[in-house]
């Protein structure tokens, strides 16, 4: 997430007012949604239990090529498996993806690479992917990671029934290095798995200075400007990551807390604190103390292990 617009995630699940419109012959749209009432409603949008799949409508397109197109059905279908999306708080998700050398080609969808409402529909997920033309012409990796950054946080969308509220209601959740650091590392190491690129480490590696002496910043989206590709909030991840391990937990163990049961436990505004002393053993404050610990180190030193997958986690 690039631009001012893609970072700032969670504001854009307020805009509850933008509509959509497909181009009549620039760009194909593919729909598995065979459960939508006729009202756009749904009776178990609150539901933890729910195992529904999540409907995926796709607009990709015809600037992206077509190699994207099969290797986004292949990511799509790799992380559907490994972490699966189920209609428990939104019915579906509505994919729109292009090249940025074109014109916006939806209306009403602005560019960047987020997720927000769907067309005013509180049940639907808007997941909108422009992507940087010179992506394309220098084989950058992320033209591919930006597919899995944004999926996962769908995936915590299904977790964490306060995330889709909107940002100004006091139970939402927001806390940026909880959010985006872990959407970051699933990123990189589904890059490293998949790949064999050393995507976080080459690409993710810029720590601020910040981290070890006011880490409380990075859990604003105000700090946007000191945390270049989410590289700080990685940072905080992989450490709390290697202090769980420090604290006996095998490291399969510390990344499914941090990246799926602290989630899960439904952190919200008011609980968020609370909810990570009880997931993690520690308090915020404790964490952060031990920070300067790593003073010097850069996500390159605190990687996971080569051998960890995906799969092991989830």
């Amino acid at each position: 997430m690039k631009k001012i617009l893609n970072v700032i995630l969670i504001s854009l699940f307020c805009l509850t007012v933008l509509s959509c419109c497909k181009s009549s012959d620039d760009s194909s749209s593919t729909s598995d949604d065979s459960s939508s009432t006729s009202d756009g409603s749904s009776s178990t949008m609150n539901d933890p239990n729910n195992t529904t799949p999540v409907t995926f409508t796709e607009n990709l397109h015809s600037s992206l090529p077509k190699a994207w197109v099969t290797e986004y059905n292949t990511i799509k279908g790799n992380l559907l498996t490994i972490f699966p999306l189920y209609q428990k708080y939104y019915r579906g998700i509505v994919v729109y993806a292009w090249k940025d050398n074109v014109d916006d080609p939806y209306s009403r969808v602005e560019g960047g690479s987020y997720i927000s409402v769907e067309d005013g529909d509180v049940t639907l997920k808007r997941f909108v992917m422009e992507i940087n033309n010179q992506e394309f012409t220098y084989n950058s990796f992320h033209r591919y990671s930006v597919i899995v950054h944004e999926y996962f946080h769908c995936y915590q969308l299904s977790l964490n029934i306060h995330i889709n509220k909107p940002n100004a209601d006091p139970t939402s959740f927001d806390t940026k290095w909880l959010m985006e650091g872990p959407a970051a590392v699933v990123e990189g190491m589904y890059t490293k798995e998949y790949y064999g690129d050393n995507y976080t480490a080459e690409s993710q590696n810029a720590v601020h200075s910040d981290v070890f002496t006011s880490p409380a910043k990075f859990e604003s989206y105000d700090s946007n400007d000191i945390d270049t590709n989410y590289s700080s909030s990685i940072f905080l991840v992989l450490v709390l990551a290697r202090e769980l391990q420090n604290s006996g937990l095998t490291e399969a163990k510390s990344f499914q807390l941090i990246l799926r049961d602290y989630m899960a436990a439904h952190p919200n505004k008011d609980t968020w604190k609370t909810l990570f002393t009880e997931t993690f053993n520690m308090t915020l404050d404790e964490f952060y103390a031990r920070l300067p610990n790593y003073n010097g180190q850069k996500n390159a030193d605190v990687l996971p292990t080569a051998t960890l997958k995906l799969e092991d986690i989830f």
